[in-house]
C-alpha cells in the first residue's frame, strides 16, 4: 500500500472511531483498536493492538476511567497526530527503514532517541540539533524523548519543524508558567510529560485545561525503589490524572534498580489498577525495540552533546553529535 493513501485511509478510520468516544468512550475505543488492527501494517503494531484488545476485555480495568477521562478533556486532533506519527511513522514506516538498514549495514539503530537538552548549549547548537533530527529520520527514528533543563524558544523551533515526528517533552512545572502552554499547545505532535513535585498540580490542571493530554514522570535511583515497588509512587502520581506514569532512570542509577522497576511497570500495566499507564523510560523503549529489530537497544545524547547507551546502566562514550553524523556513531557503537 503506497503510504500517503494508507496514512490518509488511517487517519479517516482514527478520526470516525474519536468521534464515536466522545458519546460511548468504551465502545468508540475497542472499535479504533479493531479497525487499526485491520488497517496497520509492519511488525509492532498487530501486536501492539492485539495486547490492547486483550486488556480491554477485563471488565474492571482502570484504563476504561482513563479513556472515558481522556475523551472528556483531550483535544482529538492532538490525540490522532501524536497517535499517528508514533504508531505509523515511527512504528511503521520508520520501522521498515530500521530494519533494512540494520540488516545491510550490520549496526543497531533504536526507534527513539533520547535527548537531554540544556538551553544554552542547544542556542549554541541550534544547527547541529536540526541536522541531527534530518539524519535521525534518514535512520527511521521518527520519536524523541527531550529532557529539557528548561523551556526555550529554539526547543520550540526545533520540534515545531519536524511535525512529523513525534516528541515527548519533559518539563518541570516551572516551565509551564506564562505563555508557554499557549507555545506548546500549537505543537500537535507533542506530548508534555511533567516532572513529578509539589507544582506538578497546578502544571497538569494548566495542560487539561487546554485540551493537551499529558504524561507525569519521576526521576528515581536506588535510593527511591522501595517507594515505586511499593507501589506507593505510582498511586500518587496517578491522582494527577495523566495518560502516562512515566519512572525515569537517574544517570546513577544501578542497573539491577533500573530492572526492577521495569519489571514492576511490567507488572503494573498486566494488573491495570491505576487509570495511568505505567512505565520505565528506558527500559520500555528498549522493549518497544527489540519487537521492532529484534534486540533491542536505547540510547541517546546527553546536554553536552556526548552519545551514551543504556544495556544495564548508563554507559557514555567518546561521540559527540557535534563532530560526528549520526549513521557513524550507531555504526561504531552499536554494532550488531
Amino acid at each position: 500500500m503506497n503510504e500517503i493513501p494508507a496514512r490518509i485511509i488511517i487517519e479517516t478510520i482514527l478520526r470516525s472511531a474519536l468521534r464515536q468516544m466522545k458519546q460511548h468512550p468504551e465502545r468508540g475505543m475497542r472499535n479504533m483498536i479493531d479497525m487499526a488492527m485491520s488497517a496497520c501494517q509492519g511488525r509492532f503494531s498487530p501486536r501492539f493492538f492485539a495486547a490492547a484488545q486483550r486488556m480491554l476485555e477485563k471488565e474492571d480495568s482502570a484504563y476504561y476511567a482513563l479513556i472515558r477521562d481522556i475523551a472528556a478533556y483531550a483535544d482529538h486532533e492532538r490525540l490522532l497526530t501524536f497517535g499517528m506519527n508514533v504508531g505509523y511513522n515511527a512504528c511503521t514506516l520508520g520501522a521498515t527503514t530500521i530494519r533494512g538498514i540494520e540488516v545491510e549495514s550490520g549496526f543497531n539503530i533504536p526507534w527513539a532517541l533520547y535527548l537531554s537538552v540544556e538551553p544554552a548549549f542547544l542556542r549554541a547548537h541550534a544547527d547541529e540539533y536540526a541536522r541531527l533530527i534530518i539524519e535521525a529520520k534518514a535512520l527511521g527514528i521518527y520519536a524523541f524523548f527531550i529532557d529539557a533543563a528548561g523551556l526555550c524558544p529554539e526547543l520550540i523551533e526545533l520540534v515545531r519543524r519536524n511535525d512529523d515526528c513525534a516528541f515527548v517533552l519533559m518539563l518541570a512545572a516551572s516551565d509551564l508558567a506564562g505563555d508557554a502552554p499557549d507555545s506548546l499547545a500549537s505543537l500537535r505532535h507533542a506530548l508534555v510529560s511533567v516532572n513529578m513535585d509539589n507544582s506538578a498540580p497546578a502544571a497538569c490542571r494548566v495542560l487539561r485545561e487546554r485540551g493537551m493530554p499529558y504524561a507525569v514522570h519521576m526521576r528515581y535511583g536506588e535510593a527511591d525503589a522501595q517507594g515505586i515497588l511499593s507501589g506507593e509512587a505510582a498511586q500518587r502520581t496517578a491522582s494527577l490524572g495523566a495518560a502516562f506514569i512515566a519512572f525515569v532512570a537517574r544517570s546513577d542509577c544501578p542497573a539491577d534498580t533500573r530492572r526492577r522497576v521495569h519489571e514492576y511497570a511490567d507488572r503494573e500495566r498486566e494488573a491495570q489498577r491505576l487509570p495511568g499507564i505505567v512505565c520505565e523510560l528506558a527500559g520500555d523503549a528498549r522493549a518497544v525495540d527489540a519487537v521492532i529489530s529484534g534486540d533491542g537497544c536505547t540510547a541517546g545524547f546527553l546536554s553536552d552533546g556526548t552519545f551514551f547507551t543504556v544495556g544495564g546502566a548508563l554507559q557514555r562514550t567518546h561521540f559527540n553529535l557535534l563532530d560526528t553524523p549520526l549513521r557513524g556513531i550507531l555504526a561504531a557503537a552499536l554494532l550488531k
